[in-house]
């Protein structure tokens, strides 16, 4: 288990001729193989472009393909969007996550190509940028981003597997989508169709100490109801929280890796040493 703690901020910006602090993320996460599978398929990407904190990239990549491919497809996934990303800082949020995660779905296409060992090889990427205040998004397959506040729990991402396009279709309900035998069947994924469609989201609400946000890969949600996670999420310790994942993950013997970045927002400003290339992580 990994944990960042980052620096403090005090940068403000003015929006309607009010000045308002620029919040400072705080990145908690983990990434573990669980009780039943031999080795972690899943990649997590925290990275800060600032020692201020107020810009920051976090990703949550589920690999997928035989010969311990999955954990290339996903690395390989996380290493193209953070280049991608880090090249195009002046485009549009929205646009840069969805280019780099097609971006990123030409590359494993291409590793398939020139390795034999690596043909079918694919991943999930969901990928968010928080930047003055703001949530950008990025988004295919079926790991996801949580966002949680005092009023409640919502689901930003869309999953992009078969049963929950049979749902949205009206072809079953909501509790049999959640309890589908093929619920984990996807229709878009990074690296393995023909063509992906991203989903592209930029967050309405201008961010505030009271948010936080969850991104995880189906080995973490598919042992918690909503209802649970958002009592989880409702926990002030970041830290507990994650132990938290870490501890009933195990005891309900998650079927498959599980992956968490939990991102959380303060304005106190801490006197803490400035961040390191090694605060960076990518695993």
């Amino acid at each position: 288990m990994k944990f960042f703690f980052s620096k403090s901020v005090t940068a403000t910006t003015n929006t309607s001729s009010v000045r308002e602090a620029t919040l400072r993320c705080m990145v908690h996460f983990l990434s573990e193989t669980g009780p039943t599978r031999s080795h972690n398929e899943d990649s997590i990407l925290t990275y800060f472009f600032n020692e201020s904190a107020t810009d920051i990239l976090c990703m949550v990549a589920d690999g997928m393909g035989g010969h311990n491919a999955g954990e290339v497809a996903s690395k390989l996934t996380c290493d193209t969007v953070l280049a991608e990303v880090k090249k195009q800082q002046s485009a549009h949020q929205e646009t840069i996550l969805a280019d780099a995660l097609l971006k990123a779905h030409q590359e494993i296409i291409k590793a398939g190509k020139e390795n034999s060992a690596y043909q079918g090889m694919g991943t999930t990427g969901t990928v968010v940028r928080i930047k003055n205040n703001q949530l950008f998004l990025g988004h295919v397959g079926d790991s996801r981003l949580y966002h949680w506040s005092p009023s409640g729990i919502e689901q930003l991402t869309q999953d992009h597997t078969l049963v929950n396009q049979m749902y949205q279709q009206g072809e079953i309900t909501l509790q049999e989508r959640d309890t589908h035998s093929m619920k984990n069947v996807l229709i878009q994924a990074i690296g393995t169709a023909q063509q992906i469609v991203p989903q592209q989201l930029c967050f309405a609400n201008t961010l505030t100490k009271e948010d936080k946000f969850l991104l995880c890969s189906d080995g973490l949600y598919d042992v918690f109801s909503e209802t649970q996670l958002h009592d989880l999420l409702s926990m002030k310790d970041s830290v507990l929280i994650i132990e938290a994942f870490k501890t009933i993950g195990y005891n309900r013997k998650a079927q498959d890796n599980f992956s968490a970045i939990l991102i959380t927002f303060t304005d106190e400003h801490l006197e803490m040493a400035p961040i390191t290339k090694e605060q960076n992580i990518m695993s």
